[in-house]
């Protein structure tokens, strides 16, 4: 590991630790090597008996290998192999900052990387999505934390070999032979397919290929000339453009190219799909003034060039908040009064629900700022806001729209993302106020997840 740069010896790293079998090789090789891991186990009690068995598992053997433990219980609803992935990321962010890591470690191996790699391929990705998962990266952007994947060079059954020569413990998740997952599917089907067709090794050669295609474009040397996009770009007092002359005069493959790497450059929270692509080719054989919004950039067709016109920084603002709906320049929040409280809450971020009587009305509903601290419910002590909104990876361009609601001089609600501890709901609750945000479209064909 120390071969690759991924951490200094000695250094403190977390290690998210399922208690499958990836985690604690993981997780039994940076304790043996020298490295000071801390363990992060979230526990999403989906599994009932067995999750609480998953943790039992993982205290033992921390207890036994003498490594530090952080356990998160986290309740995950709707889409749930992505609320447990944001909600996994977040605990890991909190414990790196709680700890001075400055990388996060997790389990992913070869075998993962190839499914990774087909899954991407299957959903008409680009050179970003075939290139797979690198080897690092930074926990959110501009983030000083890196997640760091120490086993992506190895494969499953010499993750295995190592298990059984250590003589380790681990859990199978019943969960990973089900088909209703494409990842599970991959594995267990096409995968063992395409090995039977094409050599055992097949997974190796398409891992191998992602490495291929991340080290292509490290260097640049899978994107368009530099000088070819140097001719079609002009920078103008909005933002940047790509004339249509640059791009009609193109074969389709290289305009396809320009687009993505204007992508790259002046959009990068826009969604990378073969669908965004598409969506901004047809602006080519628009009528003039045609738009397309993405997060932070629209992008509009001028006479003769795509304009991609970056977002202006929203200026902070403070309203009063009563019962009733209030509009902003950012979006509209309804404030309703409930003399019964509801038996089941909204999974959405958008919605929250408070006990009516700890808040002092009017309330205040304001853009963050800097020096912004509360107490998160389900959390002890204080953080910042800053802090939190780097571990939700929100991006920069978001943070300046990032409201507080605030009764007093306490804060309520970091609206979308947490409750404060002192507002929530608890057994001797009479009665309530249900929050709703409604932010104005920022985006269209895409998100901000």
């Amino acid at each position: 590991m120390t071969d690759r740069a991924l951490l200094a010896e000695g250094e403190c790293v977390v290690v998210g630790v399922s208690g499958g079998m990836d985690s604690m090789v993981l997780l039994h090789l940076l304790s043996a090597s020298g490295f000071l891991p801390v363990a992060a186990h979230v526990n999403y009690g989906l599994r009932g008996e067995a999750s609480a068995a998953d943790e039992a598992l993982v205290r033992t053997l921390c207890q036994q290998w003498d490594v530090p433990l952080r356990v998160h219980r986290a309740e995950v609803s709707g889409s749930v192999q992505a609320e447990a992935r944001d909600a996994r990321y977040v605990f890991f962010g909190e414990v790196a900052s709680e700890v001075g890591a400055s990388a996060i470690a997790t389990a992913h191996h070869r075998d993962d990387q190839a499914e990774t790699v087909l899954l991407n391929l299957f959903r008409g990705a680009g050179p970003v999505g075939l290139a797979g998962m690198p080897m690092r990266r930074p926990l959110m952007s501009g983030s000083a934390v890196e997640v760091i994947r120490p086993l992506l060079w190895a494969s499953r059954a010499g993750i295995e070999s190592y298990a059984r020569a250590h003589h380790l413990l681990w859990r199978e998740d019943e969960s990973n032979q089900s088909p209703a997952y494409r990842r599970n599917v991959l594995r267990h089907e096409v995968l063992p397919l395409l090995g039977k067709h094409f050599g055992e090794d097949v997974g190796e050669r398409i891992a191998g290929a992602a490495e291929l295609m991340r080290e292509a474009l490290d260097s640049g040397a899978a994107l368009v000339p530099a000088d070819l996009f140097e001719d079609a770009a002009e920078e103008n007092a909005s933002g940047w453009s790509l004339r249509l002359d640059g791009l009609t005069a193109q074969p389709e493959a290289v305009q396809r190219g320009l687009v993505l790497e204007a992508l790259r450059r002046w959009a990068p929270d826009a969604p990378r799909s073969t669908a965004t692509v598409r969506e901004v080719e047809s602006l080519l054989a628009s009528q003039v003034g045609r738009r397309i919004e993405w997060p932070g950039v629209t992008v509009w067709r001028d006479r003769d060039r795509l304009v991609f016109e970056t977002a202006p920084a929203v200026d902070t603002f403070k309203v009063n908040v009563d019962v009733g709906k209030t509009q902003t320049p950012l979006g509209t929040l309804a404030v309703e009064l409930l003399d019964v409280v509801p038996e089941a809450f909204d999974s959405s971020p958008n919605i929250e629900v408070v006990d009516a009587d700890r808040l002092r009305f009017p309330l205040t509903l304001r853009t963050w700022q800097a020096g912004d601290a509360f107490q998160p419910f389900a959390m002890d002590g204080h953080k910042n806001i800053s802090d939190l909104l780097t571990e939700r990876r929100v991006p920069s361009h978001r943070r300046a729209r990032q409201l507080v609601l605030v009764s007093g001089d306490e804060i309520v609600w970091v609206v979308g993302h947490r409750l404060g501890a002192g507002f929530a709901v608890g057994a001797e609750t009479q009665r309530v106020v249900r929050l709703t945000w409604i932010e104005k479209a920022l985006a269209h064909g895409g998100s901000d997840a």
